[in-house]
């Protein structure tokens, strides 16, 4: 066949189907430009195996010659689309996303996330949100009697709408100096200021007219104030608190009640359950329920905490006198206590007195008992000293033992504080001297019997001596 041989003119329509066009037979240079119409192609004739790669080109196929049933399958299933996949086109979803707007007969609708328009909506509570440059983000424009063109309802307890800036209301009756007022049914519209005119009050209450109310003989500071019956010149009460620069204060002898109007102190708190708290706090604290310091009554008890890990300081004329560390450690004339209870530091001649200072001793609280061995050999590897503690203003000449030389032979009286220093327990020397007294008492008694046998014989032996010494 000569090139450009085949013209519409040349094939009856309809009469070229699959079975008449031989594998790629069918080319470019083989079909005159745009003579193959939509009639001349009987339906599902055109397949890939009929048509060389990219011989049938724009120019060679007449405008609207290819139709829907001119295009075969081509594994296409039912509501899928032709899709451009960057380098062919071929059967795909209609849809690359989920459809969020849906239909409900002649309206549509949208149940999930947020709506923008002009910006992405934020992470706020906001659900339809409109951004723009320079116009009406929102306008509506109705022609009804008896419905508003825009409604807004809130069934909680929050505003119904909210406005920023300022609002421009325009119904034709503004005007400067009007007023917004509302009829019965809550229809506003703006009605001129009402003043009444009389030798005291004037003016319309415009800037041009402001309104004015004569002296009355009034004196700088005074105010108005109702009598009950009329409006008359009074003192301005500023109350019971003075206001300064730096301070707000009440120097009266008044009291300040919280939760009651009968204070019994110069400030009194009242709480109607049986807990009443103060709560201090700070920027370090933090600003919650369990934040600062708590001074308070819970029932009967009095309560004085706090709730951070930091130490509490008691004190008088602006010096600590007491501190409780954050882990329980009490120390009275010392700030860095190493035991439950420490009072003052060494050498400082700190002393604290008591008429008693009972130790846990009960004999149902304890186990393995068993008799201290050899008390006066260990008593003779003791040895008391007089002596001067090296600092502190506490210069007196001192009498103690060195904890060193305990520690080799009590170890149980000693321990080791916090700071390193060693320090004992003189009170548990005392079953040690104890048992040493006792056996030296047992020690007296042998040698005491000896001695009475010794004195018994002696005499015995005088008694002897005498009698010779009487027959002769």
């Amino acid at each position: 066949m000569a090139d450009n041989a085949v013209t519409s003119a040349k094939i009856d329509d309809g009469t070229i189907t699959a079975a008449d066009i031989g594998t790629s037979a069918v080319t470019s240079v083989k079909i005159a430009d745009a003579t193959v119409a939509a009639a001349d192609i009987a339906p599902n004739a055109i397949t890939t195996i009929k048509i060389a790669s990219s011989s049938i080109t724009d120019e060679k196929i007449a405008t609207g010659a290819v139709t829907g049933a001119k295009i075969a399958q081509a594994g296409a299933t039912s509501g899928q689309v032709l899709k451009w996949s960057g380098t062919t086109w071929a059967p795909d979803a209609d849809e690359t996303g989920v459809l969020q707007w849906q239909n409900s007969g002649a309206d549509i609708y949208f149940n999930t996330g947020k709506v923008g328009i002009g910006k992405i909506p934020g992470a706020d509570l906001k659900q339809f949100q409109v951004l723009t440059a320079n116009n009406q983000a929102i306008a509506a424009v109705n022609n009804s009697t008896g419905y508003a063109a825009i409604y807004a309802q809130n069934l909680g307890i929050g505003p119904a709408a909210e406005f920023r800036n300022f609002i421009r209301i325009a119904d034709g009756t503004e005007g400067e100096g009007k007023i917004l007022t509302s009829n019965g049914i809550g229809t506003a519209s703006w009605k001129p200021l009402a003043v009444v005119t009389d030798a005291t009050l004037t003016g319309s209450g415009t800037t041009a007219s402001p309104l004015k109310i004569a002296q009355m003989g009034a004196t700088t500071g005074q105010v108005l104030k109702w009598t009950g019956a009329t409006w008359d010149n009074a003192a301005d009460n500023t109350g019971p608190w003075t206001e300064s620069d730096l301070f707000i204060y009440n120097n009266s002898a008044k009291k300040f009640g919280i939760g009651t109007n009968n204070p019994t102190r110069k400030v009194t708190i009242i709480e109607s359950g049986t807990e009443a708290y103060l709560n201090i706090q700070n920027s370090s604290t933090g600003y919650t329920m369990s934040d600062g310091i708590l001074i308070g009554m819970q029932g009967v008890n009095g309560w004085l905490t706090t709730y951070e890990d930091g130490v509490l300081n008691i004190g008088t004329n602006g010096t600590m006198k007491m501190i409780i560390e954050a882990d329980g450690n009490v120390g009275i004339g010392t700030t860095n206590p190493g035991y439950k209870l420490q009072v003052g530091n060494f050498s400082d001649g700190t002393q604290a007195r008591a008429n008693a200072w009972n130790v846990f001793s009960d004999v149902n609280l304890k186990r393995d008992l068993t008799r201290l061995t050899n008390p006066l050999a260990m008593v003779e590897k003791l040895t008391g000293y007089y002596f001067f503690w090296n600092t502190g203003i506490d210069q007196s000449r001192q009498i103690g033992f060195s904890a060193q030389e305990v520690n080799e032979v009590l170890p149980e009286v000693v321990s080791k504080g916090e700071d390193g220093y060693l320090s004992m327990e003189y009170s548990k020397i005392t079953p040690l001297l104890v048992e040493a007294i006792k056996q030296l008492k047992a020690e007296n008694d042998r040698l005491k019997s000896e001695n009475e046998a010794i004195n018994s014989r002696l005499e015995k032996i005088e008694t002897l001596i005498g009698n010779n010494a009487e027959k002769h």
